[in-house]
């Protein structure tokens, strides 16, 4: 049987040249290096086969998951391979986990099988496969929702992926070792059971969130106007808050009343967030020397840790100046 590592990288520019060092070190101790939706192109040519077709095949229909349930969950033969596999994973999410789970399923012959009708062929276990949909059907809207922002209420969220949450909770947990994360996948996939702390914590954050909402102590207001796509301000105590505004917008600023702000995009090209934090550092008053505004390209924040100590007004009308003018939203 062979044997199965996993890996997650960090594809980030100064760690890199890092990574592809570690994984031509693999291939020269004879692993096959099998990607489950890797982007970076650098890692791509290292690998043996990389499953990814909604960014490099176009299947806007088919995640990593899918398309490697449908080459190797269908057939009793095992994925064959090297005597030493190494599974690569970029983002850890519900799809690459759940990708690296099946392959080294296939891969250890565990797949789930159960006697065909009236003593027929075996076939393969519908509820095995209906569970690798549900992270399909949930990676594939992500994945449209992530090129094109669209609004759509919270609550409808929250109820259409509650039936993943401890899943997604999962995957997420950077504190529990891939490998581990894999393995729990792997459980979750044969036999649908949850791991239960992450369920518990899950359902405990959606419902901060709706009682948050409700009482007023999470705020939305919408800004914006004169032809301008809204952008939204929400001021919570919550780690949702992000989330809570792009319910409403793609631009987004997060504060907790304290001066710790955040300010985010969808994705690049609603606003310029390099000339936001320019403009908010030039107004900030003196912060004895430590970093200031910055971040990325879609997410910007204040002076860590003491927060900034401009007025909020400061913050809407800097990100109000550096809105692009050829999004295609307006006001609806």
């Amino acid at each position: 049987m062979a044997s199965i590592i996993v890996r997650a990288l960090d594809c980030r520019p100064a760690s890199l040249q890092s990574t592809l060092q570690g994984l031509q070190a693999l291939k020269s101790e004879g692993y096959t290096l099998i990607g489950c939706e890797v982007l970076n192109k650098d890692v791509r040519a290292l690998l043996g086969h990389n499953y990814d077709p909604q960014h490099q095949g176009g299947r806007s229909d088919t995640s990593a998951i899918a398309e490697v349930y449908e080459r190797f969950g269908t057939s009793l033969s095992a994925l064959a391979l090297s005597d030493q596999v190494a599974l690569i994973i970029e983002k850890p999410d519900a799809d690459s986990v759940g990708a690296a789970a099946v392959i080294s399923l296939s891969i250890e012959g565990k797949m789930p099988w159960i006697a065909g009708y009236d003593g027929g062929e075996s076939v393969p276990c519908p509820d095995f496969r209906a569970r690798v949909m549900l992270v399909n059907e949930h990676d594939c809207r992500a994945d449209a929702a992530a090129k094109d922002w669209q609004p759509e209420l919270l609550e409808t969220q929250l109820s259409r992926e509650a039936p993943l949450g401890a899943i997604l909770a999962l995957v997420a947990d950077f504190k529990v070792s891939i490998e581990e994360r894999v393995r729990m996948m792997q459980t979750w996939l044969l036999t649908g059971e949850e791991p239960a702390a992450y369920r518990t914590a899950y359902d405990k954050d959606v419902a901060a969130i709706r009682r948050s909402l409700a009482d007023g102590s999470t705020e939305v207001v919408v800004q914006g106007g004169d032809g301008d796509f809204p952008f939204v301000v929400v001021m919570t105590s919550l780690r949702a808050g992000t989330r809570v505004g792009y319910a409403h917008a793609p631009v987004v600023i997060v504060t907790n009343g304290s001066g710790l702000v955040t300010i985010c995009q969808h994705r690049p090209g609603y606003v310029d967030l390099k000339k936001v934090a320019d403009g908010l550092n030039r107004q900030e008053p003196d912060h004895g020397g430590k970093p200031g505004w910055g971040g990325s390209p879609t997410i910007v924040g204040s002076p860590k840790p003491e927060g900034t100590k401009l007025p909020l007004v400061a913050v809407t009308s800097e990100v109000l100046a550096h809105l692009s003018r050829n999004h295609g939203l307006r006001w609806q």
